[in-house]
């Protein structure tokens, strides 16, 4: 296995931790969860400039909740955020497990 596949399936493998824990964090978060609080930010940031990027003849129809592609893409940025985190705790376990 080449050193770019490697590389590019560990990235996957990451993202796909990241969907696994952002539907975990809104499917079982307790009411004051911190992970859950910093979720909806980034998601919010996506629903918040999205709306504002879209003309208005795409956003006025779904006015209250948002457009559907903007959560998907929310959920996709949350993605990416949590699996960049595990990578980063994973990355510090290997650094501390190989540390003289």
């Amino acid at each position: 296995m080449t050193s770019r596949l490697r590389q590019g399936l560990l990235g996957a493998a990451f993202i796909l931790v990241g969907v696994v824990l952002t539907f975990g964090a809104f499917r079982f978060r307790p009411d004051n969860d911190i992970l859950a609080s910093a979720l909806v930010l980034a998601w919010g940031a996506v629903l918040h400039g999205g709306t504002y990027l879209l003309p208005a003849s795409v956003t006025v129809p779904y006015d209250p909740l948002g457009h559907p592609a903007l959560h998907v893409l929310g959920i996709v940025a949350n993605a990416i955020y949590l699996g960049a985190a595990a990578f980063a705790i994973w990355t510090f376990i290997r650094w501390v497990i190989r540390r003289p």
